[in-house]
């Protein structure tokens, strides 16, 4: 394209890429997967197919570097102590960052020295970044590093010291005076309301014993006008028959 430095958008100028002796009108040249820029970049050839070699001899081919955004010419592309092929195929981090989670550590930190998590920025899940957690002395392995029952996470959001495991009595003794105050109202109030409960329990009671009183003397007295009647009753058709007996 006269009308363009850069026919194939590629990065590569047509005169670089014809000097490079790469198509300038496309991208990737051999078709090995890498674009021309990438191998004009690193000095490998864009004519030949050249994916499967491996240029620094770390492990890792030509292909898989430029996968991963690697330098095929060296062992360890972003300078972290931890080789391309230790970060891409072992670690599975990311070779061309120092810090793959951004947590402030660096992968060779993390994996090498204090065994946290390079992808995870909370290896113990406390609400405090790992990177955070080294510089205040906390364990970032774990989420309560005083074992006070409180996480580190958590004290740092009431002011408390996660290193201090006695910084938390202030605290448990406030709760304790809260309760405490909360009980002292509770008892005053059930002071004064259960007389006037009770005495209404009482007077309700009081009523239903009276009731049962005056129903049982009821039948106390009906039982004994029947036992009454039936006597006279007797008597009467007793002295009827001492009366005829006279008479005959």
């Amino acid at each position: 394209n006269p009308s363009s430095r850069d026919s194939d958008n590629d990065l590569l100028e047509d005169n670089v890429e014809l000097d490079f002796h790469s198509d300038p009108t496309v991208i990737d040249t051999d078709s090995d997967g890498m674009n021309d820029y990438f191998e004009w970049l690193y000095g490998l050839d864009p004519r030949t197919d050249d994916s499967g070699m491996d240029a620094d001899g770390d492990g890792i081919s030509n292909g898989e570097e430029y996968i991963n955004h690697a330098n095929p010419l060296v062992l360890d592309t972003d300078n972290d102590n931890l080789t391309d092929f230790e970060e891409i195929a072992v670690y599975y981090t990311l070779p061309n960052v120092v810090d793959t989670d951004e947590d402030g550590l660096s992968d060779y930190t993390e994996i090498k020295l204090i065994f946290t998590n390079p992808h995870d920025l909370d290896s113990d899940d406390d609400s405090i970044i790992d990177g955070i957690e080294v510089a205040l002395g906390t364990n970032p392995l774990m989420e309560d590093t005083d074992g006070d029952g409180i996480t580190d996470g958590q004290e740092l959001i009431d002011g408390t010291n996660p290193l201090d495991p006695d910084d938390n009595k202030i605290n448990n003794r406030n709760q304790l005076l809260i309760i405490g105050f909360i009980s002292i109202i509770g008892f005053i109030i059930l002071y004064y309301s259960l007389p006037v409960v009770i005495s209404k329990i009482r007077r309700g009671e009081e009523y239903q014993w009276i009731k049962e009183g005056i129903k049982l003397r009821q039948q106390k007295s009906d039982a004994f006008v029947a036992d009454s009647t039936d006597k006279i009753r007797e008597d009467v058709l007793e002295l009827s028959s001492s009366e005829r007996v006279k008479d005959n």
